[in-house]
């Protein structure tokens, strides 16, 4: 499953703000509230429904969320309370002890993605050889699709050779000998972020050779995957995103000065609106978050959101007159259901990392379930404000 925290920037809709506020019940706070997404063997039987009867707003649902829970914790005596109101929301009350050690995993960089290659046929086989494409701005012509197909070859071929040399320079010298200490560091790595275990670190730290471990296997996959996210792939410029839902960002705007008295630092993103599955401009609007627009935005208005948001509204680059920001698509990609262009309705604040916030049909179109979807981002480039 997905779990995603509920910031208190989300509580500038009315439904954000009834979240928050029955997560906040003073005495019967709750850490996590379950939904009912993809049904799956051993889901949560108690999980709330806040689509039933198609339903978009709490104040229609109102089933359990401005009632007390059945179950609580007296935080005094650290003993779990009843409670016996007549259809009191399921709580189920849950121990840390079993919680299990992830691996380590390698950070991810935020400037270069690998682009999809199954993406790139796709998009690629629907250029016409014949037609003409592009637009008459700032002195760029109409092109054929022969020509695109040929320029982009091009670029392919030649991010190939800087990923060959990248690998050729990391374990290779200028006579063609293998860095034997920089191969270790990569076995350790792979032993380490496998979980390959203590033994196995240390065999391969004295000098020690991968064949005479248990778990070859691992290391001749963990290598050709190092040197095909080099040469295979095509990476570019882009970002992953984490895929949330919309609920809970919809909803009535609340008044801005009621924001404000009540220490509410954010108004309701994209006033609360649900997002456009498709714009006039066939694009399909999106939050994003902040830390995608670290490259666009001039660094004097990064202070802070709230600026960079200011800055984003004013020269179109976000919100309903915006032009199509990126495209964008999910792994497994299998055909164009899986690829969107997208228009950013508004952005959300860098606090909450890399997400992205689809429109509800999206989830239906590409066969998401919300447990870690991730979409693979590739943004226009802009200059000041300009395309």
């Amino acid at each position: 499953m997905a779990i995603f925290p509920l910031f208190k920037y989300m509580a500038g809709s009315s439904v954000g703000r009834q979240l928050y506020n029955r997560m906040h019940m003073d005495g019967n706070e709750l850490d996590m509230i379950s939904f009912k997404s993809a049904v799956k063997v051993g889901g949560v039987k108690n999980a709330y429904s806040p689509y039933k009867s198609k339903a978009r707003s709490l104040d229609v649902l109102q089933e359990g969320l401005n009632r007390k829970s059945d179950k609580s914790i007296d935080y005094s005596t650290g003993k779990i309370k009843t409670n016996t109101e007549q259809d009191a929301l399921g709580v189920t009350v849950q121990s840390l002890g079993a919680l299990r050690k992830q691996l380590n995993t390698k950070e991810h960089e935020s400037n270069s993605r690998a682009i999809g290659t199954q993406m790139f046929k796709i998009a690629f086989s629907n250029i016409i050889d014949n037609a003409m494409y592009g637009t008459k701005q700032k002195g760029r012509e109409h092109r054929l699709g022969s020509d695109v197909k040929s320029d982009v070859m091009r670029c392919i071929n030649a991010l190939t050779t800087i990923g060959a040399n990248k690998v050729r320079n990391l374990y290779f010298d200028d006579d063609n000998r293998v860095r034997n200490k920089a191969v270790q560091r990569l076995v350790q790595l792979i032993a380490k972020n496998n979980g390959l275990g203590h033994s196995a670190e240390e065999i391969l730290e004295n000098g020690g050779v991968v064949a005479s471990l248990m778990s070859r296997k691992v290391f001749e996959n963990s290598v050709s995957k190092a040197v095909n996210s080099e040469v295979v792939k095509i990476n570019t410029k882009g970002g992953t995103a984490i895929q949330q839902s919309m609920f809970g960002l919809n909803g009535v705007t609340l008044d801005k000065s009621d924001i404000q008295d009540d220490g509410w630092k954010y108004p309701a993103l994209n006033g609360g609106k649900e997002l456009k599955y498709e714009t006039n401009e066939g694009a399909m609007q999106v939050f994003l978050s902040a830390n995608f627009f670290k490259s666009v935005v001039p660094e004097q208005y990064q202070d802070s959101t709230e600026h960079m948001r200011e800055w984003l509204l004013d020269n179109n680059i976000i919100g309903d007159r915006a032009k199509p920001f990126g495209v964008g698509y999910r792994i497994p990609t299998q055909g164009m259901s899986s690829m969107f262009v997208f228009q950013v309705a508004d952005i959300i604040p860098e606090q909450s990392g890399d997400l992205i916030v689809v429109p509800r049909e999206f989830t239906a179109q590409t066969g998401s379930d919300f447990d870690i979807d991730k979409l693979f981002l590739a943004t226009m480039s802009y200059s000041n404000g300009e395309l």
